[in-house]
């Protein structure tokens, strides 16, 4: 595994020596308080990719070559590998669908691996939308009456280990999905 190199100043966030430019001072400090909580408690952070992309459906094949290609790093064996994809495509479509109203926006995607587990932080900075306050759905009736959505966050939390959900006081949303890596 490549250890992480972090290197912060008031504009930037280095990962693996590739310079992540933020707009201002205190978006780059938060990035760093991301990265740094989510190693906390762990054997510490061995790998991190960091990738922006546009918030359009457009991106969805390339947030999952991207996210294929980090667990494809970490080990992640096929039966896994599908679910963790899964539970990454949700995540990302929703944000791309409802966190911007039509408007222009990024989601930039955190992926991490560390001594216990492996996270993905999906931030944007629309609309905010917590998952883990939403109840799960009747699987029973969706089925029934052969509706097609409404399972975003039913999958989300099916093939996770954790979901954890921030809004920062600087309007930064910070979904994280979570796997214990003792499960490739």
């Amino acid at each position: 595994m490549t250890a992480i190199s972090k290197t912060v100043s008031e504009d930037y966030i280095s990962c693996n020596n590739t310079p992540i430019v933020y707009k201002s001072e205190y978006e780059a400090s938060a990035q760093c308080r991301i990265v740094s909580e989510s190693s906390s408690g762990t054997q510490g952070l061995t790998m991190m990719r960091c990738e922006t992309f546009p918030s359009r459906l457009e991106s969805l094949p390339n947030i999952y070559t991207f996210v294929r290609s980090f667990f494809q790093t970490c080990g992640i064996t096929n039966g896994h590998l599908k679910n963790r994809e899964l539970a990454v495509d949700e995540a990302a479509s929703n944000i791309i669908k409802y966190a911007y109203s039509d408007q222009e926006g990024s989601l930039r995607i955190y992926a991490m691996e560390s001594g216990d587990d492996i996270r993905l932080v999906l931030q944007d900075s629309g609309n905010p939308f917590d998952p883990t306050s939403v109840h799960l759905p009747d699987i029973q009736k969706l089925l029934e009456n052969r509706l097609t959505s409404g399972l975003g966050v039913f999958l989300m939390r099916r093939f996770t280990d954790q979901i954890q959900y921030e809004r920062t006081p600087n309007g930064l949303n910070l979904l994280t999905l979570i796997w214990e890596k003792n499960q490739k």
